[in-house]
């Protein structure tokens, strides 16, 4: 079965979602349309969109590294792990 039609655990559908509104926040943050952001990275305006509506599982990882270093996102912030916990002190 190809990837893009695999059904996704509640997990990946809320990591999925949160990509694509913090790519979409960002796009619109930097004043740039779908259409704008299509001619500076090459990706298709549909494929842009579907990953804003969090829909572009099976988005390749080459075209998804385009749109963050474009849109100044590498750091990705609200993805990053939880820190380590710290042991507790008495």
């Amino acid at each position: 079965m190809p990837y893009a039609a695999r059904t996704h655990g509640p997990r990946t559908r809320r990591v999925l979602d949160r990509i694509g509104r913090t790519t979409m926040l960002a796009r619109v943050g930097q004043g740039l349309s779908q259409r704008n952001l299509e001619a500076l990275t090459g990706v298709d305006q549909t494929t842009i969109s579907r990953l804003e509506n969090g829909s572009a599982a099976g988005l390749r990882l080459d075209k998804l590294a385009v749109i963050i270093a474009v849109l100044d996102l590498d750091r990705f912030d609200q993805l990053r792990p939880p820190a380590p916990a710290r042991p507790a002190r008495d």
